[in-house]
């Protein structure tokens, strides 16, 4: 080996003997051979000098440490992770006690309005004996005039919930009143909510309600509920208002007659809640909820546009172009009436649809005597009986009609100035065409003085088990004028012709 400075020094011997690694100490022996690589060697003691020391142990036996199982370690982990969700809690639960709710996350506002003058002091603090997750409340009020594009109301929040009522008075005489009452529990959480005058364009204005997104479920003392009234002036004629647009999440909707008014626009947007009005008259009228019913007793629009989910849709509407109704998981019962006063060059438009539900539908098109004009009627349901009958059109009109369900009965009632072709088929039950009355009148004796008396021809083309084809008519130029289809699975359809 090669023996550096640092190496002791050997013991001092003899110059007669000689050294077996290092030959004669005169330098007359000749030069060691090159080195070459050694080969790997196996690791083993270290070797000191020309002795290998033995190996010591860290530990002496008394004194190793053995390693934690796998479920020790999980169960110091979880008492750990425990620990901290119940420190977490209660620094939570502190917050909310102390009414810190600055923490919640920000207010719902929509981004294109400004609010003005908001509510900093509650008026008529009383107990509601009756309320126990509300035991107080709190009013204010609102007074301006009527913008002159829009007026808007509007609700947006995470903690809060309420009832809308629109009604009109003459107590207010040229200007708008909102009266907003606030339901609570704790005074902290009341003022929490920011109520105030909004503005969302020039011209668009109202009042807005808002409340803070909570970051976990709030418990039912940290919510609020508000009772809003809508007062519309009431004018000795007809009182024209541009537009009103609510749009109240988790809010319901009562509507009172508004027969002393009509809107060029009339939007009513809520969530979680139903809308119930006695009358809207509107240039256009659009409908929205969810989880609510829609009834309307009389509504009268051009165009109207009606959606739900979860909730029914009932009532009377008089339309002239088009009624667009949609829902789920709820009944559909309507009666609707078209009415005159538009281009009878366009089709008129009814859709009705449902889900799971019942679907039962009247419509009037039009008197026979009516100018004749295109209708269009698509209706149908899934899984809920399919009731509908058309009980007039004017005389030459074009009708099309596809209504359809599915594992329920269907039938459908043409009037007797309907001409055209027809198809009814199911699955697995009967099918019928029934003539309603074989002596019945020519429809156009009853305006015509010069009457000829026609008779209705009735024809089926193709008659199986389970589908029907064929057409009708008064005069045979007529004969595919009209397309009715009514079709089923797993139920009875009937047409009644």
């Amino acid at each position: 080996m090669i023996i550096t400075d640092n190496t002791p020094q050997s013991p001092v011997k003899d110059s007669s003997q000689t050294t077996p690694l290092l030959g004669n100490a005169s330098g007359s022996n000749p030069p060691p051979p090159a080195y070459s690589t050694p080969p790997p060697t196996q690791a083993g003691p270290t070797p000191i000098g020309n002795t290998y020391a033995a190996y010591q142990p860290v530990y002496t036996p008394g004194q190793l440490r053995l390693g934690e199982s796998a479920g020790q370690r999980f169960c110091k982990a979880f008492l750990v992770a425990f620990g901290v969700w119940i420190l977490a809690s209660a620094l939570l639960g502190s917050i909310t006690a102390s009414g810190a709710f600055e923490d919640y996350g920000p207010y719902p506002i929509p981004g294109n309005v400004e609010t003005n003058h908001c509510v900093t002091a509650w008026s008529g603090d009383i107990k509601n004996p009756t309320f126990p997750f509300f035991p107080y409340s709190a009013a204010t009020s609102f007074e301006f005039s009527l913008p002159s594009k829009t007026l808007v109301l509007l609700h947006k929040g995470g903690i809060s919930n309420g009832h809308l009522k629109i009604r009109s008075s003459s107590e207010v005489t040229d200007k708008v009143r909102v009266n907003v009452k606030v339901n609570y529990y704790k005074a902290a959480v009341r003022d929490t909510s920011q109520v105030c005058l909004i503005e969302r364009s020039k011209g668009e204005s109202g009042v807005g309600i808002f409340t803070p997104k909570p970051w976990r479920s709030p418990p039912s003392t940290d919510r609020l509920s508000f009772d809003v009234e809508l007062i519309l002036p009431r004018a000795k004629s007809v009182l024209n208002i541009n537009a009103l647009s609510t749009d109240v999440n988790n809010f319901s909707h009562d509507i009172d007659s508004l027969d002393g008014f009509y809107f060029n626009n009339l939007s009513l947007t809520a969530s979680n809640g139903e809308i119930q009005a006695a009358y809207l008259g509107s240039e256009k009228i659009a409908l929205t909820t969810s989880n609510g019913n829609i009834a309307v007793d009389s509504l009268v629009a051009p165009v109207a546009t009606l959606r739900s989910t979860n909730g029914g849709v009932s009532g009377t509407y008089a339309v002239v172009d088009s009624l667009d109704l949609q829902t789920s998981n709820g009944v559909v019962d309507v009666a609707v009436t078209f009415t005159g006063g538009r281009s009878h060059k366009s089709t008129k438009e009814l859709t009705l649809h449902t889900t799971n539900n019942a679907l039962n539908y009247i419509v009037n098109l039009g008197a026979a005597s009516d100018k004749m004009g295109a209708f269009r009627v698509k209706a149908d349901t899934s899984n809920g009986k399919l009731t509908g009958e058309i009980v007039s059109a004017p005389l030459n009109s074009v009708l099309a009609i596809d209504t359809s369900t599915t594992n329920s009965q269907a039938s459908l009632t043409l009037p007797s100035t309907y001409e055209g072709g027809f198809q009814v088929a199911t699955s697995n039950a009967p099918v019928l065409v029934k003539r309603v009355d074989l002596n019945e009148q020519d429809p156009a004796c009853d305006y015509k003085q010069n009457c000829k008396g026609r008779t209705r021809s009735f024809k089926t083309t193709t008659v199986t088990k389970r589908s029907v084809t064929g057409y009708v008519h008064w005069d045979k130029k007529n004969a595919n004028r009209g397309k009715v289809s009514l079709t089923s699975s797993n139920g009875a359809t009937t047409l009644y012709v």
